[in-house]
C-alpha cells in the first residue's frame, strides 16, 4: 500500500527536484578533473532527480485515475 503524498509533500518534492537540477547544471560547468568524485556526485544528482520525477508522476497518475473513476 502506497501512502498518499500531501500537497505540502508534493511541493517539497518539486522544490527538491528543482534544486537538484540547479546543482547538476552548475556542476556541469566544472572541469571534473579538478574535483575527485565529481562524476559520481553528478550521477547521484541525476539519479535522485529521476526518482523524484517518478514519484511526482505516480502521484499525478493516481489523481487523474481517481478523478476518472469518480466520473464513471
Amino acid at each position: 500500500m502506497e501512502l498518499e503524498l500531501t500537497q505540502e509533500d508534493q511541493a517539497r518534492l518539486v522544490d527538491s527536484k528543482h534544486r537538484l537540477q540547479s546543482a547538476e547544471e552548475n556542476l556541469a560547468r566544472v572541469d571534473p578533473r579538478k574535483i575527485p568524485g565529481l562524476s559520481g556526485i553528478r550521477q547521484c544528482l541525476q539519479d535522485s532527480d529521476k526518482v523524484l520525477r517518478a514519484a511526482l508522476r505516480s502521484v499525478r497518475e493516481r489523481i487523474t485515475k481517481s478523478k476518472s473513476d469518480k466520473l464513471q
